[in-house]
């Protein structure tokens, strides 16, 4: 089985736009540990939680704001959870010590310079990336991508894949908008030069695609709401 590591963008914003008439949800698994009490201990404010899937295996999502910046609450995150802060990287995902089940925390850079948030995973059982599945079928698969990581909201109708794409981040912002324009999406956010993250809709839908340079190619992050 390969670990889970991927670096994503900020999606904090977009995730409470997608989920903000949600109804409070809490779901009780077996897990031991208390993931949500150390990401509470370093300034964490719970905005979201609820019931998922993700690589097909039941879980729990809790989404965290914080109000500083991304570096600053993974370290501290790290540190609390007994990893090597050192290792942090803006973005990472970030695998959780055995006690704490089977657990990963995203930390994001927020959508403003001087926030952060956090998506903590608690899973039923452990994950597997060869699981992972594009889990959009009225969007192509962009060419070169390989999904790590998807997860699956049905109460909220949220999707979310993460993947690796081959090419550079700006080229694979261009791929995934191409991608989503000739399936009938418009972009709804303003173009730029350097474009990480854009949003996109399709009738009721909306779609957002984050994007980050990895040493090689680059990571993928795509998020679709349906009303």
């Amino acid at each position: 089985m390969k670990t889970l590591r991927t670096p994503v963008v900020g999606i904090l914003s977009v995730l409470l736009l997608f989920c903000a008439v949600q109804t409070w949800a809490d779901v009780f698994l077996k897990i031991s540990g208390n993931s949500s009490a150390v990401i509470e201990s370093v300034g964490g404010s719970r905005v979201y939680g609820g019931p998922v899937k993700v690589n097909g295996v039941e879980a729990k999502i809790e989404v965290y704001a914080f109000k500083e910046l991304s570096e600053t609450v993974g370290r501290s995150l790290l540190k609390r959870f007994g990893l090597d802060a050192g290792r942090m990287r803006e973005g990472a995902l970030v695998k959780l010590p055995p006690k704490f089940g089977h657990a990963w925390v995203f930390i994001l850079p927020g959508m403003t310079g001087d926030a952060s948030s956090a998506i903590l995973i608690e899973a039923e059982s452990a994950l597997s990336v060869e699981s992972a599945q594009w889990i959009f079928p009225d969007i192509p698969p962009p060419p070169g991508f390989t999904p790590e990581f998807s997860v699956s909201d049905a109460k909220s109708r949220m999707d979310l894949c993460i993947g690796a794409s081959e090419t550079q981040a700006g080229v694979s912002m261009q791929v995934m908008a191409g991608v989503l324009t000739r399936a009938g999406w418009t972009l709804a956010t303003p173009a730029g030069k350097n474009l990480s993250s854009a949003l996109f809709a399709n009738g009721n839908d909306v779609a957002t695609v984050s994007v980050i340079p990895r040493e090689t190619g680059s990571s993928v992050l795509v998020m679709k709401s349906s009303k």
